[in-house]
């Protein structure tokens, strides 16, 4: 009889600082190649209260790999020997940058062009802005894929400009001078349109009108952008 151990991450939702917990699932197999739950047994270790929320131990974008390598070998340390596991702690600093490289990667995975240095900065510039104009990154990030597909040189046939496709006449129209093709210029200058849109028509509209303008005409874009922001929200989920 074999015993495999499956772990999972609990992030506590409800706490000031990090805390986790594992949960170690054990399946057990014969020799004769049946296998089973043995009952669905699940131990749980916890290291700290409150109501927590699964995260997949293993999944893409690359979150938090460091700290889940160091909970396996700690936990699976634990289960083999019967001894209490205590996780480390997990550091701020460590996560913001295991998370800019997980938006990274997948811009980068709509264009294949960019450096990986070009790819951090349109993450800190989107982080910066999205702030600045008080609007929230997944969005700012769901309108730059669908609008350039992470091209900082493209340009539509009707003028329109870069990551976040800027036509000059509106930012000029927001008192937003300069040259609006750098990464950072041009992601300043959606995201100060995009929230000036959202202000005046609400979210769904601010965002449709990015697009259409004034004469909304259906709901494809907003359903193209809703989609690209919704893959930003699962990387960026604490």
């Amino acid at each position: 009889m074999s015993q495999t151990i499956q772990l999972r991450l609990c992030h506590q939702t409800r706490t000031q600082n990090p805390l986790y917990v594992i949960a170690l699932t054990t399946d057990f197999s014969n020799s004769g190649g049946e296998s089973g739950n043995f009952g669905g047994r699940s131990a749980i270790l916890p290291f700290g209260g409150g109501r927590s929320r699964w995260i997949p131990f293993l999944g893409q974008g690359g979150l938090m790999n460091r700290v889940r390598l160091a909970a396996l070998v700690i936990a699976v340390s634990a289960a083999l020997s019967g001894a209490p596991a205590s996780l480390p702690a997990l550091d701020s600093t460590d996560v913001a940058a295991q998370r800019a490289d997980a938006v990274a990667e997948r811009v980068r995975s709509l264009n294949g062009a960019l450096s990986r240095a070009e790819a951090r900065r349109i993450w800190e510039a989107v982080d910066r802005y999205a702030a600045k104009y008080e609007l929230a990154p997944d969005l700012v990030l769901g309108v730059l894929e669908v609008e350039s597909h992470a091209r900082v040189g493209a340009r539509s046939s009707k003028g329109a400009l870069g990551l976040m496709q800027v036509m000059p006449h509106m930012a000029s129209a927001l008192d937003m001078a300069g040259n609006h093709t750098t990464i950072e210029s041009n992601i300043e200058a959606g995201c100060l349109i995009l929230a000036h849109n959202v202000r005046r028509l609400g979210e769904e509209d601010g965002v449709s009108a990015y697009f259409w303008g004034s004469d909304i005409r259906g709901v494809s874009y907003l359903n193209r952008v809703t989609s690209a922001r919704e893959a930003y929200r699962r990387i960026l989920a604490p």
